[in-house]
């Protein structure tokens, strides 16, 4: 039961870790595919916390 829990732990974590990464590297794209529409905004404004925060939740799984 241990090692089955700690392998979901580490799955999530790599899994916030992309979006978080993905965040950074493709706002806009990751916008929209959460579901933000970010047509008319500068994507920089909306993931300038949104990428760092979950890159850092993902690490710290």
């Amino acid at each position: 039961m241990t090692v089955t829990a700690y392998t979901l732990a580490a799955v999530l974590g790599l899994f916030v870790l992309f979006i978080g990464a993905r965040f950074l590297l493709q706002p806009r794209a990751a916008a929209e595919g959460y579901g933000v529409p970010a047509g008319g905004m500068p994507p920089v404004m909306l993931m300038t916390r949104a990428g760092p925060e979950a890159v850092r939740a993902g690490i710290s799984q």
